[in-house]
């Protein structure tokens, strides 16, 4: 809600914050996304708005790659368990690199820094509507 609320979020970044706080803030990101086996971008892009650590578009920037490497390591983790490859992986994974880029594309050229932060909000209130409903 404080994201959605907060008063000059769009004009946030690039200000200081201590390496201690970030690595702080970094282990709990991994904690929440280990506990609830959700990917940490869910946590991290809101935590660095509403901290005003970084403006909402920003913030849709550094999740991109971050949530890309906890796939990785996801997907990394599932081979060495000796899990199974879902069968739809090879369907999947082309169609999210297009959905980013396409997403890219939209989010950088028409969407302004409110209407960014307010779809980032939507989309976390449907996740966690859908977590509270499993």
């Amino acid at each position: 809600m404080l994201m959605i609320v907060r008063k000059g979020a769009d004009q946030v970044g690039g200000r200081h914050v201590p390496m201690v706080t970030l690595l702080v803030a970094g282990a709990v990101v991994g904690f929440l996304s280990g506990l609830t086996g959700v990917g940490g971008g869910v946590f991290l892009a809101p935590l660095l708005i509403a901290f005003g650590w970084l403006a909402p578009r920003s913030a849709a920037a550094l999740s991109a790659p971050f949530i890309l490497a906890n796939s990785v390591f996801g997907l990394a983790g599932i081979l060495y368990a000796g899990q199974p490859m879902p069968s739809a992986f090879l369907l999947y994974a082309p169609a999210v690199v297009i959905g980013a880029m396409v997403g890219t594309k939209i989010g950088l050229t028409w969407l302004s820094q409110k209407a960014t932060r307010l779809i980032l909000a939507g989309i976390l209130g449907l996740a966690g509507v859908r977590l509270l409903a499993l």
